[in-house]
């Protein structure tokens, strides 16, 4: 009696086990059924993003030393110009050369003036920071003429058949601009989607006048159509020349539109700019109402804030390893290589949040040390 009693009592167990097993399969697959294939597919994009691309320094040639080289750049107020122009800088110095950095405000009249004092001074390259090729043609057309490389970075080039920028930074395999429009603006919005099971309402900074920060918008508007119930509430529009008009017009906008869960920055570096103050002072920084930050390159203390409870996606990529990049294309350029021949890998781009990737310290830093990589490439010291 008391074999077949244990006989019975484990039979029973396995079928309630099976039964629960059983339950839990259908479970699984009402839940998958219940997904539609249009948010499966946005969250498949965000574990990608998660682990990450590019993030290799391709090998080159030995260092070109005592070259003059000439860093215009946007401004070095905006934390995002100074954080490429830094990297051009700390890449010139590596290698030796003489670097003259200078800032334009972001005007283009400015930047092409400097453009012909660097043609005037006889330097050996020019990298061009945030301004588009159609605003300073002409004087990018006298560079040509020079044989004075032009190496952009975050600047559109002409619509001309002519190239005048003699070649444009990457970002993940794409060049800047369009990596930013193409990866950054899509991880992170495909995150905010994902994180909100497609019921995103999502408040838009933007800066109209500045090409970068327009293509990375338009790159994020487009990823967001991938949504169906997601919808942008209001947008915050900015001057490049007044970004700290943000602490005053997003307290208005999170007041007017209660309904918002998002907040999409340009750039984490709005964070600086009025940002962080004002979602602070909406009382929706952290808590069950917190809002969805949704945040770019890593390095304006996002981490340190989302370890305070905030809610921050962020596709995290260094503007000053383009800038290293920049001056590695110079170098590939004055060893021969033919524009069309510079590598398409290099600086790349990680999603981190508050379950992956978060970096240790206040910013994140890519995996490789690619100052290094540049350095023993060269052949100097980093």
């Amino acid at each position: 009696m008391r074999s077949r009693t244990r006989i019975g009592a484990v039979l029973a167990a396995f079928a309630v086990a099976g039964g629960l097993v059983a339950g839990l399969v259908a479970s699984s697959a009402s839940t998958a059924a219940s997904t539609p294939a249009w948010l499966a597919k946005v969250d498949a994009t965000v574990q990608a993003a998660y682990k990450g691309t590019e993030m290799v320094v391709p090998p080159g040639p030995k260092g070109v030393t005592g070259k003059t080289i000439w860093d215009i750049s946007c401004t070095l107020t905006i934390p995002d110009c100074a954080n490429a122009s830094a990297g051009v800088d700390e890449g010139g110095k590596a290698l030796g050369w003489n670097v003259t950095t200078v800032d334009n405000g972001t005007n283009p009249i400015t930047a092409g003036q400097q453009i012909e004092q660097a043609i005037a001074a006889h330097a050996d390259g020019i990298v061009v920071i945030g301004i588009d090729c159609s605003a300073i043609e002409n004087p990018l057309t006298a560079a040509q003429s020079a044989n004075i490389p032009t190496i952009t970075i975050g600047g559109a080039p002409c619509s001309t058949k002519t190239p005048n920028f003699t070649a444009n930074t990457v970002i993940n395999g794409l060049p800047f601009v369009e990596g930013q429009a193409v990866n950054a603006s899509t991880d992170r919005i495909d995150w905010a989607i994902s994180q909100t099971h497609g019921n995103l309402k999502v408040i838009d900074v933007d800066i109209p006048d500045f090409t970068p920060v327009v293509a990375t918008n338009a790159g994020a508007l487009k990823a967001l159509k991938a949504c169906p119930t997601c919808k942008v509430v209001d947008t915050v529009n900015l001057s490049i020349q007044n970004v700290t008009a943000l602490a005053q017009l997003l307290p208005a906008a999170l007041n007017a539109y209660p309904s918002a869960n998002a907040v999409y920055l340009y750039s984490g570096s709005a964070l600086l700019t009025g940002a962080e103050t004002a979602i602070k002072d909406s009382g929706r920084a952290t808590g069950k109402n917190r809002l969805l930050v949704i945040s770019s390159e890593g390095v304006y203390g996002e981490p340190g804030l989302i370890r305070q409870g905030w809610d921050i996606g962020t596709a995290a990529f260094s503007l000053n390893w383009n800038g290293w990049q920049a001056d590695d294309f110079l170098n590939r350029l004055f060893h021969g290589v033919k524009a069309s021949q510079l590598p398409t890998s290099g600086a790349g781009i990680q999603l981190f949040d508050a379950t992956h990737n978060l970096p240790k310290g206040s910013t994140w830093s890519p995996p490789i040390n690619y100052e290094a990589a540049y350095a023993k490439e060269w052949g100097v010291k980093g």
